[in-house]
């Protein structure tokens, strides 16, 4: 009740004018985030108005429930058709606008409006904040310092070290698993991301509880390097909060991100969901932390604590409310939201959420939890302004989300399931979604559609010299499209995705047998005259879902290019290896033709043996495939999709 009904004049009497000015930065900062959110609101809404309908009846929205991850793609940039593309684009050139002015419209804010600043804090000097219990220890200053940084640099490893054991040890074999169980056996369930979730969660929680566990550590390594002032040791303090946060941060999402690569085609929508899950988390348990923590120490103390602590006041037994550090965390979660705004914007809005929560929460401590602060920031506004142009800078080159990288060959969108694609024989999917016969585009300009970019793939996979020759030069032609913004036209994407009417569970429909019994319709028996593998009762009928499969238009006439063709010929009967066009032409046999699509809608299940299962499993490709596709590209497309000069083979062991 205090702090809803005292005046700003009562607070900076209770607390100092340095208190005063940090609940109007926290305040002046939630201004911000409105702003920002409202810029947010330029790209998302025309985004919303366009692609929500399409995932909806794509069966693929929030609206419709939470079945998995996909669910939340339409926050993600990876959702966003073309025709909105100006939106997007104006929304983050106005929101980094709103960004970098933060800072010095704070500081004309302070200055001439809320007059809240105080002389004694912009002014400090380190003679004013001397150690004097620190002086003795002047020659041993250097030693301590290097020995401190040492240990740092350990400290700087272990998070970095168990996220990527969890990311490549646990989730890449995940992947591989999860994918042959989502396709081996396509009449039982769906694709489970649901251990792939919680691994998004184990890693996010990781850098929130490590940066909690070394706010504790660094007070220690600080202390032992005894300096002079409390503005030094405040300055060694801060320094290393921030690098091993921007290290946490940093390496969670290059690792994230290289771990997907190359088993997801569109790294934009796994980074805005890990940008989700992780600021969700950040929020919860920073929040946490500081209300139950000083509670569990204080029960602590008071079971193990030493007769010394114990004595000490009420007052000095409370945790401190150091305004350097609060401060710290305010900055620090700008730039996560300047970090992550490329891919998803809606992190102004919770960003906004998170301030107004932390602005009770930190009065409550203040009054309740926390001794009088202590100790003031020094270089007062001009230090804010600089930390928060920092944060900018920071969170426009994190890789692999900040802004310099949006056009660049890192991230891309839409993602191929959210992309209607329609190859040059007229087959097609997701019809849903947009398409534009300018997605790709050759050197001269005419359109390129991706079946014509995975022909020219299949070219450099070719043992004949002269066939591998003219795909790369066709690739030093068309050298444009390894940046190309949309996913549907990278080859490095195409190498490793299938195309939308390809075949990829032959292995399954091999299995199907022409022939069923009645009852028992798993159960393959010999023919319509033969049933006598079929139990007592039974007659041998036609299998429905070989029946489907099959249609009497070859293979050949719906592929792309020479290299996709199938030659039909009849399998089995008196007519075998004979050339077929129709199941009549062979007898006793069947031909071994392909449809682009499934024929009977009794059988819906047989359309994954042509739908590449590419949207079932969110974008997931086969890791192994993928990894074979690698293994068959040496040369020009190798380096220019991985970034090195040397030879791209993968053994079993990489990981790409």
């Amino acid at each position: 009740r205090f702090f809803r009904r005292c005046s700003q004049q009562e607070i900076t009497e209770c607390f100092g004018k340095e208190t005063t000015q940090y609940f109007n930065f926290l305040k002046f900062i939630m201004c911000s985030n409105l702003l920002l959110t409202l810029v947010a609101f330029i790209g998302f809404i025309p985004h919303v108005a366009n692609a929500g309908g399409r995932l909806e009846d794509s069966g693929v929205s929030f609206l419709l429930g939470f079945p998995d991850a996909a669910s939340l793609d339409l926050l993600f940039l990876s959702t966003v058709q073309p025709s909105t593309d100006s939106a997007w684009i104006t929304m983050m050139v106005l929101g980094f606008l709103v960004i970098f002015l933060t800072g010095p419209a704070y500081l004309l804010v302070s200055t001439y409006y809320l007059k809240d600043y105080s002389d004694v804090q912009d002014g400090a000097t380190a003679e004013l904040d001397a150690i004097e219990d620190n002086v003795p220890f002047k020659s041993s200053r250097v030693p301590r310092l290097i020995g401190s940084y040492m240990l740092f640099g350990v400290c700087l490893a272990l998070p970095l070290i168990v996220m990527y054991l969890v990311l490549y040890l646990v989730l890449q074999r995940y992947m591989q698993a999860t994918w042959n169980a989502a396709t081996k056996d396509v009449t039982k369930g769906s694709f489970d991301e649901s251990l792939e979730i919680g691994i998004a969660l184990l890693v996010s929680i990781i850098v929130p509880i490590s940066n909690a566990l070394f706010e504790t550590v660094v007070a220690v390594l600080t202390g032992l390097e005894k300096h002079p002032t409390w503005t030094s040791f405040r300055d060694h303090r801060l320094a290393k909060l921030t690098l091993f946060r921007l290290s946490n941060i940093i390496g969670l999402f290059a690792l994230r991100f290289n771990a997907d690569q190359p088993w997801y085609t569109c790294m934009s929508g796994r980074m805005g969901y890990q940008v989700l899950i992780y600021l969700l988390i950040d929020i919860t348990l920073s929040n946490l932390i500081e209300l139950f923590a000083p509670w569990f120490i204080a029960c602590g103390t008071r079971i193990f604590g030493t007769s010394a602590i114990n004595e000490l006041s009420d007052e000095e037994n409370k945790p401190d409310f150091e305004l350097s550090d609060e401060y710290f965390e305010i900055v620090y979660r700008q730039y996560v939201i300047c970090m992550g705004f490329s891919v998803m914007p809606m992190i102004a809005l919770i960003g906004l959420t998170a301030n107004l929560i932390e602005l009770p929460v930190d009065k409550y401590r203040l009054l309740h939890i926390c001794r009088r602060p202590r100790g003031c920031m020094v270089g007062g506004r001009r230090t804010l302004v600089s930390y928060l142009l920092f944060a900018a800078i920071a969170g426009m080159v994190t890789f692999p989300t900040g802004l310099i990288w949006f056009a660049g060959p890192v991230l891309c969108w839409p993602c191929p399931q959210y992309t209607q694609e329609v190859t040059s024989s007229g087959g097609g999917c997701s019809p849903a979604f947009e398409h534009r016969a300018d997605y790709c585009q050759d050197s001269t300009g005419a359109s390129i559609s991706p079946s014509d970019i995975r022909g020219h793939i299949a070219e450099l996979k070719s043992s004949d010299a002269t066939v591998k020759k003219s795909g790369m030069a066709w690739f030093d032609n068309n050298d444009q499209l390894w940046s190309h913004r949309r996913c549907n036209c990278r080859p490095c994407n195409l190498v490793i995705s299938c195309g939308c009417n390809k075949p990829v569970l032959d292995f399954f429909c091999e299995n199907l047998s022409p022939f069923v019994c009645s009852v028992s319709s798993t159960t393959p028996c010999a023919s319509l005259v033969d049933a006598s593998a079929c139990p007592l009762g039974e007659t041998c009928v036609d299998g429905l879902p070989w029946t489907a499969r099959h249609c009497s238009t070859p293979r050949s006439d719906y592929s792309a290019t020479a290299s996709e063709a199938h030659s039909a010929v009849c399998v089995g009967g008196t007519n075998a290896d004979s050339a077929c066009t129709a199941q009549s032409d062979c007898a006793d046999g069947r031909c071994d033709t392909y449809c682009p699509t499934p024929l009977s809608d009794k059988v819906p299940v047989v359309g994954k043996c042509w739908q590449c299962p590419e949207v079932a499993v969110s974008g997931l490709v086969n890791p192994e495939a993928a990894k074979k596709s690698w293994e068959q590209l040496e040369g020009t497309i190798c380096s220019r999709c991985l970034g090195n000069a040397g030879s791209c083979i993968c053994d079993s062991t990489c990981s790409i």
